[in-house]
Parts: structure tokens; sequence; C-alpha cells
């Protein structure tokens, strides 16, 4: 239940050298402020009455700093990530990192509802009351500090055999072994139980296509890897794989560019949250060596170069249209957005299927607040030349 903000704002923290004079206003905004706040309230409550799964907390503190925790249920641990101090410039949140200062607006509405709101998104969060923080154990038992130093190589060992021996004691290095060091075991799938496998020292099976086995490994501090056996050649690649859901790769082997040969295509689950749910297509195509060479597809930008939108405030109308064709939708946003709406995103709802060997996407525009009574689903097929995306065949459908 890590929210998608925490990745955006786990900013290095930096000291203040000075007080800072706020007004009565700022005052006011900090003192609503402190406090422990989740981005899923339900979920959170959830997730502590079974002990199940990871959740996290934000936590404002009085002396203008914030924390994220992270507690793992099925381990009895928090992580305690280092907090981050800011400060407040004219009513706007304020925090600096490495000389360069990142701002955003913070709202309270009532009491139990803070708006953290960026030039690119807006998210909500939601009070946690005390007595399930004190249920949680923030602020109690073990606390593990998610900066914590890892030891350092002696003057007899070489980095690289200390890498490796970090990968598990309990494997000798006689089997599959990656560029990184890291032991391919097909008996080590990934469950959900956090408490069974180190998913930092050891690679785990995540997906399965033909003869060809996807494993996944979140090194610590470092980016995640998906690293992939096909064919007697092992590769390895930086690829978001897990988010707090623990939803796996769908993973195929499709003949996408219709050059005869097959290629593996991959759809990894790389972010969820309030408003926010991703998926990932990742084509690997082998070159001549036979290794695999990756081609990503950003969503994001491809469905913005083939549909189009036309709002209309003064009516509370909205037109989207797919260029070079017939397929219009047009909708009122009266009920949703009575004040209108300033701009159209395209990106954070996006998911894949494939039938009859053709990817099909499936996505919902956005507009802020987060709203998609109004919208569209938008259905197209995914071509794939050897090189770059398209779309085909697209259809809008009303939103369910």
């Amino acid at each position: 239940m890590l929210s998608a903000i925490m990745a955006a704002l786990m900013l290095t923290a930096c000291s203040k050298e000075e007080a800072v004079d706020y007004t009565e206003a700022e005052n006011a905004l900090q003192a609503s402020l402190v406090g422990y706040w989740t981005d899923d309230l339900a979920q959170l409550e959830q997730a502590v009455a079974e002990e199940k799964s990871v959740v996290s907390v934000l936590e404002f503190t009085d002396n203008y700093s914030y924390t994220w925790h992270e507690c793992s249920y099925d381990e009895w641990q928090i992580v305690t990530y280092e907090p981050t101090e800011y400060s407040f410039e004219n009513m706007n949140f304020k925090v600096e990192n490495n000389g360069k200062e990142a701002y955003a607006k913070l709202e309270i509405s009532g009491e139990d509802t803070l708006y953290w709101i960026t030039d690119e998104n807006t998210y909500d969060y939601t009070r946690v009351p005390q007595e399930l923080i004190d249920k949680i154990g923030i602020g109690k038992g073990e606390i593990l500090s998610a900066e914590a130093e890892t030891e350092k190589p002696t003057e007899n060992e070489t980095e690289t055999e200390t890498e490796t021996e970090s990968k598990g004691p309990d494997y000798q290095l006689d089997g599959n072994v990656s560029a990184s060091g890291y032991v391919l075991d097909p008996m080590m799938e990934f469950i959900t139980d956090y408490s069974e496998i180190d998913y930092v020292n050891y690679a785990v099976l995540i997906a399965e296509a033909g003869e060809t086995d996807i494993y996944g490994v979140c090194p610590d501090g470092k980016k995640p890897l998906v690293i992939i056996e096909h064919d007697g050649i092992i590769d390895e690649f930086e690829q978001v794989w897990m988010t707090p859901r623990a939803i796996m790769p769908m993973a195929e082997y499709l003949d996408v560019d219709s050059d005869g040969e097959y290629e593996l295509v991959v759809s990894y689950y790389v972010a969820s949250g309030t408003g926010t749910s991703i998926e990932e297509l990742v084509v690997y195509k082998a070159g001549s060596d036979g290794r695999f060479k990756e081609y990503r597809l950003d969503a994001e930008e491809l469905i913005d170069e083939y549909i189009n939108y036309q709002i209309d405030n003064d009516n509370l109308w909205l037109d989207f249209a797919a260029y070079d064709t017939n397929e219009i939708y047009s909708t009122s946003i009266k009920k949703d957005y009575p004040d209108g709406i300033e701009s159209i995103g395209f990106g954070k709802t996006v998911s894949y299927t494939i039938k009859s060997g053709i990817i099909v996407m499936h996505t919902v525009p956005d507009a802020s607040g987060l709203r998609y009574e109004c919208m569209p689903e938008i259905i197209a097929d995914v071509s794939f030349d050897g090189e770059d995306f398209e779309l085909d065949n697209i259809d809008f459908r009303d939103y369910e």
C-alpha cells in the first residue's frame, strides 16, 4: 500500500541553518498537518486487522519534517525512512534536495483529509486514528533504518566476492547464476508471505513463458531487476516488477512484428495507489547473438499521439476522438465536474490483455479530481514493427 508519491518525495533531508518566521496561516497549516496519514484508510484497517501484508504510513511532526513508516506484519518489523525536512514559502510546501527546490500545495479539508497538490497530480490522504497507529506499532518495538549501511569488503575480499556471498549463504554457486551473482532456482517461486523469502538477496520466479523463466529481485538501495533465463542465456534488466499489490507479470511469446520469429511479451504491474493502476508493456526481442533487447511502450506518450479531446466548459461537455478515424465519444461533465475541467491526462490507468495472439490496451483518461464516471474506456490493439509501437482499432466504450 505504498503511496505513488513516496518515491517522488523521498528526498534527502536538508538541515535548516536558521529559524523561519511563518505567517499565522502557515503555522495553522503546520499544526493541522502533525500526525499520521494514509492514502487508503480502509485498506490499512483491513491489513492491520488481518495482520498481513506491508502497510505504509506518512507522519508529519511538529519539527517540520515528514517520515515514511513501512510495517511488515509477517516479519513484525517496522522500517522507518530517514525524515525529510520541509518549510513553507507563501503557503507553499517546500523541500530542498541537493540545492534544488521542490514545491507542492497542501490543503486540509475538515480535519481528516489532506490534499497534496503538484503540477502533475493531486493525492489525497486520510488521517489515521492514534489507536490504529498503536496497533501497527509505530514508535514501538524494533525499528530498522532504510538507510542502514551495508558491510564493506575486508582487505582480503574482493567486492565481487562479497556481493556474491550476500545473495544467500544457503546456496552454492553451481547452478545458473546471473551477471550480478543471483542464483536462478525455479523452485524459488514468488509467494506473498514476506516472511518466507528474502526478495533483496534472492531471485524469485515471477513468471514463465514456454521454456523461459523470469525472475525478480529487489536489491537493497538499487533499482529492481528482472532476470530472464532463455535458450541457455541469462539476461538482466532494470525493471519495476513488485508493487504493494504484488501482482505478478503476464508473459507470453508472440510474433508481434511478423518477422517469423517469436518475441517475449511481458506486462509488468508497476504502479498502484489512489487513482493509479499502471501496467508497463515490454517486448524482448532476440538479437543475432541470441540476447534480448528490451522495447518499452510509453503508454502516456503513445495514447496522446492517437487520441484527441476537446473540453467545452461553457456547456460542460467533453469530446474524445481518435485521429484519422471516425471514432468519437461525447459526454456531459456537469455531474462530475460542475466547475469544468482544465485538462485531460493519459497513462494513470493502463492495463493489457492478450487475445488470440493480439495485445490489447485498456486505458481510461483522467482529470484532476480522479472522477472517472464521465470518462470513456479506450480499447486499442497494440502493434509493434520491431522498434516502435502503434495503436490500431481504437474503440471508446462507457466506463464501468
